[in-house]
């Protein structure tokens, strides 16, 4: 968003038309990072969560524990989002 804002001339500076080219590598590599991880975020709900209590239960667990894997999920998200957060915030 930062690149649609317009300060100073129009004087055609070769810096501006650069930056105005597309996503840089760290970029590219970042949102690769978001998708992947936003997909392996809904995955979890989508295709563990239904079977997890099974699978406890077969390897020899109760199947509290797999209600205790699963609700430990949203505190995995919010570290990763703030490592994410942090990593984003400096990489630019």
């Amino acid at each position: 968003a930062q690149a649609l804002l317009f300060e100073g001339s129009d004087d055609g500076d070769e810096e501006e038309l650069e930056a105005m080219d597309g996503p840089s590598k760290a970029q590219r590599i970042s949102s690769i990072l978001n998708l992947t991880s936003t997909f392996l975020y809904m995955a979890n709900y989508y295709i563990v969560a239904p079977t997890c209590g099974e699978y406890a239960a077969r390897v020899g667990s109760s199947e509290s524990m797999a209600g205790i894997v699963i609700g430990m999920t949203p505190n995995a998200a919010l570290i990763a989002t703030v490592l994410y957060g942090w990593w984003s915030n400096y990489s630019y």
